[in-house]
């Protein structure tokens, strides 16, 4: 069975049963116990052991702290790019950055 080509409702169900045969509970942390392999898992729920695997990883891996949305405010303007790339300044400053 393609994971892919199942509505949502079904994936939520797999996924669901995944981590309760997987982990014993539906919100497993980074350093949650396993009680049962990918492969008997897959199994049971007619799917491949890497399907199996991509849903267990995707459920318990915590969200990025650096995967932040980019702050408009902190682009730096035209004329602090002109400023920063000049002739002049690169000059200025090259003695100063060994």
């Amino acid at each position: 069975m393609k994971l892919k080509a199942l509505d949502a409702k079904r994936k939520a169900e797999l996924t669901r049963a995944a981590l309760l045969m997987r982990f014993r509970r539906t919100d497993p942390g980074p350093r949650s116990r396993k009680f049962m392999a990918y492969a008997g898992i897959a199994t049971t729920l007619n799917l491949t052991a890497n399907e199996v695997a991509y849903l267990c990883r995707k459920a318990q891996s915590a969200p990025d702290p650096l995967k932040r949305q980019k702050d408009p405010a902190r682009k730096l303007d035209s004329h602090h790019v002109d400023y920063l790339t000049s002739e002049r300044t690169l000059e200025r400053w090259a003695g100063k950055t060994l």
